[in-house]
């Protein structure tokens, strides 16, 4: 049961790696600038429930992040760097040189990891064909895109460079269904977004 929510960390952390696309129609592309996100995640699949805190760090030099349990207590650990993807979890140790490989072994399954990066910040990945539907804002309401269904019901209010970033989000494939919700966006520039 940890095993696949510590595989999960894998993936919403790494997602944030190798996207080098800017929309220029838009705010500045988080992907490529340092931020943090707090929120908490919710696993649906194969009949199994979890919930974790969720720690995110994205930089320059890679992605950090962590999954905490009802506690308190770190149940996975997460670090990508240019050269290697790293999972620590209560179950061991797990490296790879990029992060599908990784998922297909701790999880089961291969994941489109280069979506999340873009998704969680309510964008499409450009790299991609997709569906997206936008409400009157112009804002992300729901896309389909690498046969992932993804639904951003809930946003943090404008910011002046950030735009509007997700605050609630899911994403379905395959009877997998990730939940997550955003509770704190660190900037680039240390302005922190609650909600």
């Amino acid at each position: 049961m940890m095993r696949w929510l510590a595989g999960l960390s894998l993936m919403l952390g790494i997602g944030l790696a190798g996207c080098s696309s800017v929309d220029s129609s838009g705010p500045p592309d988080l992907g490529q600038a340092q931020f943090t996100l707090q929120g908490r995640l919710g696993v649906r699949w194969q009949g199994d429930s979890q919930q974790a805190q969720l720690n995110w760090q994205h930089g320059s030099g890679g992605d950090w992040m962590t999954l905490e349990g009802p506690l308190g207590q770190t149940v996975a650990s997460l670090s990508r760097t240019a050269s290697q993807v790293e999972l620590q979890t209560t179950e061991g140790r797990y490296v790879a040189s990029d992060p599908e490989s990784l998922t297909e072994k701790v999880l089961g399954w291969r994941l489109p990891l280069q979506g999340l990066s873009y998704w969680v910040q309510g964008k499409l990945d450009p790299m991609q064909a997709g569906e997206p539907e936008r409400d009157e804002q112009g804002r992300l309401q729901q896309l389909q895109q690498q046969d992932w269904l993804i639904r951003v019901s809930s946003y943090f209010p404008d910011h002046p460079t950030a735009g509007a970033l997700p605050r609630k989000l899911s994403l379905q494939r395959d009877g997998l269904e990730l939940r997550l919700v955003v509770d704190q966006w660190t900037l680039p520039d240390g302005t922190t977004l609650t909600p």
